[in-house]
């Protein structure tokens, strides 16, 4: 199995400040919500914020994670 997720460096939740987690949408992941329809997942890495559950990523950044630099 190869799963494929870092902290984005330069991103954080609008909402609670936490880092933001990029995921490949690969393997098991495949089976999380609809992930199976994306290349790549972002979601906040606090599991108490509303953003926990992320959503699926093509090119334009979710309205809920903002720029750091």
């Amino acid at each position: 199995m190869c799963t494929t997720a870092k902290i984005l460096k330069d991103k954080k939740c609008k909402d609670c400040g936490w880092p933001i987690v990029d995921a490949c949408c690969n393997d098991s992941f495949c089976d999380f919500k609809d992930a199976s329809k994306w290349d790549w997942w972002q979601y906040c890495s606090n599991k108490g914020c509303k953003n926990h559950n992320g959503e699926g990523v093509f090119q334009d950044t979710p309205d809920w994670i903002i720029d750091t630099n």
